[in-house]
């Protein structure tokens, strides 16, 4: 009602009023579009941290009761290996549970999702794992193109056959986790496929696999559509 009285009031004529209107219109609708942008853009990391969690639950089903822990820190704490803030906190965590006699309490695998750092960062968390019987899953960098993966990781030489490295699963599989907003122009957001696999693995039975699509295929939830990173089967 007051948007009919104050076009009334400032139009002259009926063309002046829906002129008048349709300006206001445009003006509303830039607001909204910039609000619901930065909202967007605001929430990416959220969005990729709790939809990989999310998607972590809903791929281990009804086995989601067994011993799961978790250690909230960001990627730069992870992989800060000058004051080692996480990796001391994990490491302590972690040799509590291992340096007993009976090892029922013991940690069988550490999901560090994401690019956690370069070959060196990698190297001092899968020692950790290594030295603890534990399995580590993380991810590559997120890359558009297969070719694109390749070359960078052939020139990072994180893969190598140091024996440390044996206990470490790292994906370079990223998922859909929320579609993008071209008329925003919003980038999609990608959720790391360790999340996805150490879930596959930790509902796994003893005598089972996680292999072929009657065991193997992840379950994506809502809004998860599709991975980035599309490759042949020669690759």
């Amino acid at each position: 009602m007051s948007l009919w009285q104050r076009l009334m009031k400032d139009a002259g004529s009926v063309d002046d009023m829906l002129r008048l209107a349709e300006e206001r219109v445009k003006k509303v609708q830039e607001t909204l579009d910039s609000n619901q942008k930065t909202v967007l853009k605001e929430t990416s990391e959220l969005a990729q941290s709790y939809g990989a969690l999310s998607r972590f639950f809903l791929n281990i089903g009804e086995q989601g009761e067994g011993k799961l822990f978790f250690l909230n820190a960001d990627r730069e704490q992870i992989g800060d290996m000058n004051r080692k803030t996480f990796f001391k906190a994990m490491h302590e965590f972690v040799r509590a549970r291992y340096d007993n006699f009976d090892l029922s309490r013991n940690i069988g695998a550490v999901v560090l999702p994401g690019m956690i750092g370069g070959k060196d960062v990698v190297n001092v968390y899968s020692k950790l794992a290594y030295d603890h019987m534990m399995r580590l899953y993380t991810d590559y960098r997120n890359y558009d193109t297969f070719d694109d993966l390749k070359e960078e990781f052939t020139s990072e030489n994180i893969a190598a056959a140091d024996k440390e490295l044996a206990n470490t699963v790292m994906t370079a599989v990223w998922i859909e986790g929320r579609k993008a907003e071209e008329k925003l122009g919003v980038e999609a957001v990608y959720l790391p496929g360790s999340m996805f696999m150490a879930a596959k693995r930790y509902a796994a039975k003893e005598s089972g696999n996680i292999a072929q699509p009657a065991f193997g295929e992840v379950r994506l939830g809502k809004g998860a559509s599709e991975v980035k990173l599309t490759c042949g089967r020669n690759r």
